[in-house]
């Protein structure tokens, strides 16, 4: 009876320490592997329940495992210029690009983002186009005004390795974001209060972000994880305001009045839970506006779904 006991107690013990071993993703990745995956942006703006921007575009992604270094791996995104052609800043233009913009990126042993190495080639291609457009014969006075405001702004903005990583690169950071979490189970929830920046701003915004597994199954070798990072209204209009004073039209006292400002961030991936191979990731940014004069609202999602 002692031995019985002794094997179901051993037996009970081992099956609650597997129970509680922590789900993580981590990189087991075979340097060659190559992905291809869909890419759909698209971005809705509600004004005062009147859509003024309704906007989808797409192109295929190429993502290989392309080295194995000391720290990590090396790992290369190729998007089509296909992406470049259709934005609303060269959609007038006859400066068409047949060429790929190449990514090429290191991230750490278990997967996390690191740094893009090539961040001066690809700011360099982008500035071809912008270049390019310098010179053309455009359909209006307006459009070229309107054209070469946004050249202009827009060779300013992409002035550093940053700001090309968390614009241009957007979907390389959504693929690593959830390497090397760590969950003991589907009811646990990591609750973080943390700090967000803009790079229109050197001042943070406070968040509260919420981390969960959304579902995990060791027999179809999948996970799902959700991460919620909602930003302080407070700190949000704040900052919204200054904005408004240095880049266009500050808003007047009345406009101000009872003003309300709601960031959330949702972020969903689904990967192959043995290789840590993303099948389908969603990010979605919604701003909720609201002043005495008007109400709005806006979201930009990114879709990136594994297709080969």
């Amino acid at each position: 009876m002692k031995i019985h006991f002794f094997i179901l107690s051993f037996v009970l013990f081992k099956t609650f320490i597997l129970a509680q071993s922590p789900i993580s993703l981590n990189a087991n990745w075979t340097v060659g592997e190559k992905y291809q995956y869909q890419v759909t942006k698209v971005k809705l703006k509600v004004k005062n329940d009147s859509i003024t921007t309704n906007d989808t575009s797409a192109y295929i992604g190429h993502w290989k495992i392309a080295e194995k270094i000391q720290s990590g791996f090396r790992l290369k995104w190729i998007m089509s210029n296909e992406y470049l052609n259709k934005h609303k800043v060269f959609e007038k233009s006859k400066s068409k690009k047949d060429s790929n913009i190449e990514f090429i990126y290191t991230t750490n042993t278990i997967g996390e983002f690191n740094e893009l190495e090539n961040w001066k080639d690809v700011r360099k291609s982008i500035f071809e186009i912008f270049d390019e457009m310098k010179n053309e014969n455009f359909e209006s006075k307006e459009d070229e005004k309107v054209a070469k405001a946004s050249l202009k702004f827009l060779k300013a903005f992409y002035k550093d390795k940053y700001a090309i990583q968390e614009m241009i690169g957007k979907e390389i950071i959504a693929i690593h974001e959830f390497f090397g979490t760590k969950l003991n189970s589907k009811v646990d929830t990591i609750i973080e209060k943390g700090e967000a920046y803009s790079l229109f701003s050197e001042d943070p915004i406070p968040t509260i972000t919420r981390l969960y597994l959304k579902e995990f199954d060791k027999t179809g070798n999948q996970c799902t994880f959700y991460k919620i990072n909602k930003y302080d209204p407070k700190s949000a209009i704040d900052l919204a305001i200054r904005l408004s004073k240095k880049y266009g039209r500050a808003p007047t006292d009345e406009e101000l009045k009872n003003s309300t400002l709601d960031i959330q961030k949702t972020h969903k991936a689904t990967f192959i839970y043995s290789k840590g191979i993303p099948n389908w990731i969603e990010k979605e940014t919604k701003t909720i506006a609201n002043t005495s004069t008007e109400t709005g609202f806006s979201s930009k999602k990114i879709i990136i779904e594994k297709i080969e």
